[in-house]
């Protein structure tokens, strides 16, 4: 669970990245999505089951994101829906998808 997560989330084909901590069974993070949003989040993670709140940096706390994390593929896959506590811009509910993306190491050009 721990690393970078690169994500996608429809309806709107909005993607970016999510770096998540877990302590236990509390996951923490913070994320960049396309169009300069970014934030933290907050969330937890217990037996296959994943729930994230995503807390934006000018809107606040934006969406609820519950999913399924299959570590043999390293891929979370599930659905979102955006809270009342948010402004209404876009879509109130979706799917959303994270694939594990291990960072580069760009001082010798290779993956780790």
């Amino acid at each position: 669970m721990t690393g970078r997560w690169s994500v996608a989330i429809d309806p709107g084909k909005m993607t970016g990245t999510y770096n998540l901590r877990l302590d236990g069974t509390l996951i923490s993070g913070d994320y960049v999505l396309a169009g300069e949003f970014k934030g933290s989040l907050r969330g937890t993670y217990v037996g296959d089951r994943v729930t994230l709140q995503r807390i934006d940096s000018e809107r606040g706390f934006d969406a609820t994101f519950y999913g399924k994390l299959v570590p043999s593929q390293k891929r979370i896959t599930g659905s979102w829906e955006a809270t009342a506590i948010a402004p209404a811009i876009g879509p109130s509910a979706g799917t959303w998808g994270a694939t594990w993306a291990p960072e580069t190491d760009e001082s010798s050009g290779e993956n780790p």
